[in-house]
């Protein structure tokens, strides 16, 4: 099934997979607003299912919530380096507002 999740979808199922966000550099900038939108949006929506109907929801992020590190490794109370308004921003705020979501 093909669908815009930033669009509400009434389907039954028993397992919700949020992947939602373009992540080639190509498709998410082609549309910078739309890429975190559909992250945030996508999430939002899905957070509704689970807690109405009792279904497992795993949420789907990246290591780019964390930008370019500037220390190796990185420990758990590591904040980041995130640059806001680079040309990835767009992907990496988006995954980062979903991520915030989970409650």
């Amino acid at each position: 099934m093909r669908h815009d999740i930033t669009f509400p979808l009434f389907v039954e199922v028993d397992e919700i997979f949020n992947l939602a966000c373009p992540a080639s550099p190509v498709h998410y900038q082609f549309d910078p607003v739309q890429t975190p939108r559909s992250a945030f949006t996508a999430q939002s929506i899905c957070l509704v299912w689970p807690s109405e109907l009792k279904q497992r929801f795993l949420q789907s992020s990246t290591s780019e919530v964390y930008g370019d590190p500037s220390v190796h490794p990185q420990t758990e109370d590591y904040w980041g380096n995130v640059n806001p308004i680079g040309a990835r921003s767009c992907y990496d705020e988006g995954k980062r507002c979903a991520e915030n979501t989970v409650l």
